[in-house]
């Protein structure tokens, strides 16, 4: 009703008052506006809301108008059908990475989860959200003690390692694998799950990619995680070792295999899913093809 009254430009209008209260309120409005639909979203969008958003982003604003704001950034960047217009959005890049250092918790989760929105996207998406300089901003706050930070920072991070194997050495670079070493051990199963699913994503990079993996000492937590976890992680996990057996070496996948991964696929070839069974199938089949060099390996090992 609101929105076809023609509310909208008039709301957004009002966001160049000189009148701080009433910015706040009309920003308010237009954030619960945003955040319910795609439609409603990107109409918001269109009227202009991008550049009075983003001058409210400095350090002179109040808190909670702050928190406003990165609840309505995080609502202009939300939802995937269909995405939100990526170059209108794609220009709150800057002021979401000086959000998500304010210490101020609401802004600073908000933040992250407009951040996780913007790098769910194709390649070249990724790589403007790499460019913005987020990654080493990011990485710090998997260590962070609260999980509603920890989560959307890492789902950020296991967004941009969906992508190329560049994108994904950003990420390496950054420091993210003595990170995801801890995630696992987490006492929340969906920061284990997003950790496993991000190294999934890592091992199908290149050899160079999988050995950091391999160096960092992930793999026994990987099986691990295929054997213990829940059932949604231990779906992940078998993406991992799957995706290992692609992009590994014959040496690589042969220290696979010797920390235990064949058994533990093959415990979940029972299971009611009807994609994990496959995904399994085709990492026992990629490590049959390896079997000769397995084998020489166990003879030179005895």
């Amino acid at each position: 009703m609101v929105v076809r009254c023609g509310a909208v430009p008039l709301l957004v209008q009002l966001l160049y008052s000189k009148d701080v209260h009433v910015c706040e309120q009309a920003l308010w409005a237009l954030a619960n506006i945003s955040g319910d639909g795609p439609e409603c979203r990107d109409f918001v969008v269109s009227s202009g809301i991008i550049d009075p958003l983003l001058s409210f982003v400095n350090p002179g604003t109040p808190p909670n108008f702050l928190r406003n704001v990165s609840w309505t950034l995080s609502n202009l960047c939300r939802n995937k059908n269909p995405s939100p217009p990526f170059e209108s959005v794609c220009k709150t890049l800057p002021a979401l990475v000086y959000l998500v250092q304010n210490n101020d918790m609401a802004v600073k989760v908000d933040a992250c989860w407009a951040l996780s929105f913007l790098a769910d996207g194709q390649e070249k998406q990724i790589q403007v959200v790499v460019d913005s300089g987020v990654i080493p901003v990011l990485v710090p706050l998997l260590a962070h003690p609260d999980n509603r930070v920890v989560l959307p920072a890492l789902r950020t991070l296991g967004n941009i390692v969906t992508g190329t194997d560049d994108q994904t050495q950003a990420v390496l670079d950054g420091g993210i694998l003595p990170h995801l070493r801890n995630l696992v051990t987490n006492t929340r199963p969906t920061i284990i799950r997003e950790a496993v699913w991000t190294l999934s994503n890592i091992v199908a990079g290149n050899t160079h990619q999988v050995q950091m993996v391999i160096d960092a000492d992930l793999v026994p937590v990987v099986i691990e995680a295929l054997k213990l976890g829940d059932f949604r992680t231990q779906k992940e996990a078998a993406w991992a070792v799957s995706n290992f057996t692609v992009g590994g070496t014959p040496e690589q996948v042969t220290y696979l295999v010797q920390q235990g991964a064949v058994e533990a696929l093959c415990q979940l070839l029972d299971c009611k899913d009807t994609t994990t069974p496959t995904v399994i199938l085709d990492g026992l089949a990629n490590i049959l093809k390896m079997r000769e060099h397995i084998r020489e390996s166990a003879v030179h090992s005895d």
